[in-house]
């Protein structure tokens, strides 16, 4: 779904007052949809605290350290939707083996986000502050 949205005229704004400032501001975000960057904001004037949707890093973290971009909808097959489920029905489980997985150490491959009950990465808070 977050493929399909579009930036709106606060997204297209903030992009063209920061070009027109280029150095001056620096947009701090909490948003994982991307929608900044398809605004045209400038990467290194955006600081996405808790990451994007369209990173898949390696769920070691710091141990492999792998992280690509990958707009791929679904990431793989398994994971394509087939139908909405309601709250009350079970999600079917997927086999480990059908997920995405890292091409260095062959661990599971996890959206670049940050999930509840995660530290913030240091990266993105020396950036922010």
């Amino acid at each position: 779904m977050a493929l399909l949205a579009s930036p709106n005229a606060a997204h297209i704004a903030l992009a063209n007052y920061t070009l027109d400032n280029p150095g001056k501001i620096y947009t701090i975000t909490q948003n994982v949809d991307g929608l900044s960057l398809r605004a045209g904001h400038p990467v290194s004037n955006l600081v996405e605290v808790h990451g994007d949707l369209w990173t898949l890093k390696c769920e070691r973290g710091v141990g492999c350290g792998y992280r690509e971009k990958n707009l791929n909808d679904p990431v793989v097959p398994a994971l394509k939707i087939e139908k909405e489920f309601p709250d009350d029905e079970a999600v079917p489980s997927i086999p480990k083996a059908q997920l995405p997985h890292c091409p260095r150490c062959n661990s599971l491959l996890r959206p670049g986000v940050v999930f509840f009950n995660e530290q913030l990465p240091g990266t993105n808070l020396e950036r922010a502050s």
